[in-house]
């Protein structure tokens, strides 16, 4: 990934989940944090399961394009040092 396009998914990626967050808070309330949490995880996946459809639409295998996302999960849950 190119510094720009890791600028834009950082920038992005933070805007997405500051509005998500947002958007919990607003309908759910601030009692359970964990029914916010699985909110916005469900929110995000529907997002990337999108992005990765329109790829499996367009050619892509769908094991490789689902072997990428894992690849890129891993490495932002657990940045090297």
């Amino acid at each position: 990934m190119s510094e720009a396009q890791l600028n834009f998914a950082n920038e992005v990626g933070t805007e997405m989940s500051a509005l998500l967050m947002t958007r919990a808070l607003e309908r759910l309330g601030d009692d359970e944090k964990w029914d916010q949490y699985t909110a916005v995880l469900s929110a995000s996946l529907l997002v990337v399961a999108k992005i990765l459809r329109e790829s499996i639409d367009q050619g892509a295998d769908p094991d490789a394009v689902v072997d990428f996302a894992a690849t890129w999960l891993k490495d932002l849950l657990y940045p090297s040092s």
